[in-house]
């Protein structure tokens, strides 16, 4: 194998590498974004949806504790996303440098250690917004769902309430007295 196949395989696998790291951001983020993207969507669906049969403080601190909910967890996605387009940009442009170098994998692995201890600092805050955001959307939900079977209960008619029931229909036949036990058929010879 001559220097420039070599440097040619160099340089294709060094593009195979680079696509790769391109690339994982943008997979990794597609599945939370979709799910929690829905569940936000239901539970601001829910609330709209069952607003005149909740209470006004149930309706306004379940709204609240959503959209506070909501603001916590895009805030940190916008921060954690910024962070990691920087790091992944620094990654890039150094691992481009020596793109076509023999070094590019010792070049890479530096680079790559650069990247995540920038992104440990954003991980450490991770908990501060995740717990928060979590408790405030799925206290809300349980709040306004069980405000919502509370008024189900409530709005259901209480046995007192309900009228009477109606007598029953008289059966056909004869009248029976219930002194005189009814007469023994006759018997047949």
């Amino acid at each position: 194998m001559s220097p420039a196949d070599l440097e040619d395989a160099v340089r294709e696998a060094n593009a195979a590498t680079l696509e790769y790291y391109r690339n994982t951001v943008e997979v990794g983020k597609g599945y939370t974004t979709v799910i929690t993207g829905a569940g936000y969507a239901g539970l601001f669906a829910l609330w709209l949806g069952i607003g005149g049969d909740v209470d006004r403080i149930t309706r306004l601190g379940t709204g609240a504790a959503l959209t506070a909910s909501l603001v916590g967890f895009v805030l940190f996605e916008m921060l954690k996303a910024y962070v990691e387009l920087r790091s992944r940009n620094a990654f890039i442009a150094t691992v481009s440098e020596h793109y076509h170098t023999i070094d590019f994998k010792l070049r890479m692995v530096e680079a790559e250690a650069a990247a995540i201890r920038e992104t440990d600092a954003v991980n450490r805050l991770q908990p501060w917004f995740f717990w928060p955001t979590c408790v405030l959307g799925f206290g809300s939900a349980l709040w306004l769902m069980v405000a919502m079977l509370v008024g189900i209960a409530t709005s259901l008619p209480n046995r007192a309430e309900l009228p009477p029931a109606p007598a029953p229909a008289p059966v056909a036949g004869p009248p029976v007295s219930k002194t005189t036990p009814p007469a023994a058929p006759a018997a047949s010879r």
